[in-house]
């Protein structure tokens, strides 16, 4: 709770700044490893069968719950940058 000084600039709440830097960085690894991962699968396709009905049903659940994540972070996110990285999310 302690505000910036000369020594810390960033006050005393660098954890949570390191914290969301890690996120946004573990994020954006994640995206450039599924889209060379799709750009892979439209070059060379296989005969994969794909389960249609299963993935439905996960995408809902998946779906069901980012809504729900939403709304419990929606209050504080505007409070909390790694809460807001984790709401934008």
């Amino acid at each position: 709770a302690r505000p910036a000084n000369e020594r810390n600039t960033y006050g005393y709440q660098r954890a949570e700044v390191f914290g969301a830097l890690i996120n946004a960085v573990l994020l954006i690894v994640l995206c450039v490893w599924i889209a060379v991962e799709a750009v892979q699968r439209l070059l060379h396709p296989s005969d994969v069968e794909v389960a249609g009905g299963l993935m439905i049903v996960v995408a809902t659940i998946g779906l069901i719950a980012n809504a729900i994540s939403m709304w419990l972070l929606s209050a504080a996110q505007r409070t909390s940058i790694n809460v807001r990285g984790a709401y934008l999310e």
